[in-house]
């Protein structure tokens, strides 16, 4: 899609609001990311120039993208990683986008996402999961060359789950508390070790399709990269 379409679309998907049209938020996501996949400086600066005006507009829609409970949390965890992948981006302006109430939204997409799943829904997506791993079959190596010593389990998915969409959003999330001290913001700074402190054991119910040792180590690295920024 053109950049300038996809800006356009952006800025008037926010601006509109969405209501309860979980579309409207997926297309909002999608655009994002599509605008920021681009890697284009002129145009990313010209998207934050846009906004700087009505970021707190592009703040309440995309909070409650990542609030939002359907597809077993699927929309939230994806506007996430979105917002994530903004705050890194080049040249942002982080201050103007970081927000406590949206960071907050951030941490609960992360815990709905990792909740234990009902048994049917988790049925039929394992599945529609089975169709998608005998089409897939042969075709996955060239994915796991470009990870060489990625051990996430036998799959990616089961019943609807993917672990490298859980472990892209905690290494986003490790990389913006880079920069973004929480010290400021006791509320996030509890939330946030409440939450990481409780993915371990959230994620148990996803262990054969996750790389339990690994994800222990990213949420040891982002506690002890916080508390040791917060004791200073």
């Amino acid at each position: 899609m053109d950049e300038e379409l996809l800006l356009a679309r952006i800025i008037a998907g926010f601006e509109g609001g969405g209501g309860d049209d979980e579309s409207h938020y997926h297309e909002l996501v999608a655009d994002l990311k599509s605008l920021l996949d681009t890697d284009d400086d002129e145009i990313l600066d010209r998207f934050y120039v846009s906004l700087s005006s009505t970021a707190s507009s592009f703040l309440r829609c995309f909070s409650a993208a990542m609030d939002s409970p359907v597809e077993s949390g699927r929309l939230a965890i994806l506007a996430s990683e979105a917002y994530l992948s903004l705050l890194l981006s080049t040249n942002c302006p982080v201050f103007t986008f970081f927000s406590p109430v949206a960071f907050l939204s951030l941490l609960g997409s992360i815990r709905r996402y990792l909740k234990p799943r009902r048994r049917e829904d988790s049925g039929a997506a394992a599945s529609s999961q089975g169709n998608k791993k005998k089409r897939r079959r042969g075709g996955g190596s060239r994915k796991n060359a470009r990870n060489p010593g990625r051990e996430d389990g036998d799959e990616t998915e089961e019943g609807g789950f993917d672990a490298k969409l859980v472990f892209r959003v905690l290494e986003r999330l490790g990389s913006v508390l880079g920069f973004v001290h929480l010290d400021r913001f006791p509320d996030s700074l509890k939330s946030l070790v409440q939450t990481v402190s409780e993915i371990p054991l959230l994620a148990l119910e996803h262990s054969g399709v996750l790389n339990y040792d690994r994800l222990m180590e990213m949420c040891g690295r982002i506690l002890g990269g916080v508390l040791s920024s917060d004791s200073r």
